[in-house]
């Protein structure tokens, strides 16, 4: 299931920015500024492809499709729920 692979790739570089971004507010100096900066803009292209990837998977397996449709209809309805 590469699908999954590329979900739980996307799942990580996700969770890879955030860490980035806590270490950004401690950087000291504008050289570490600027690499963590750079690795951030890094990771954020690379969560778009993987998101592109994903949603070729999605699109090309018709079962995918119906199961992400079911999925991102809860995702409206719990947003609407808590007034997003």
């Amino acid at each position: 299931m590469e699908w999954l692979e590329g979900f739980g790739s996307a799942i990580e570089l996700v969770e890879m920015r955030k860490v980035e971004k806590i270490r950004l507010e401690g950087a000291r100096t504008p050289a570490l500024v600027k690499a963590i900066t750079r690795h951030i803009d890094w990771l954020s292209g690379e969560r778009k492809s993987a998101d592109k990837d994903l949603d070729g998977a999605i699109k090309a397996n018709s079962s995918f499709q119906e199961d992400d449709e079911i999925l991102q209809s809860t995702q409206v309805s719990a947003q609407s729920c808590h007034g997003r």
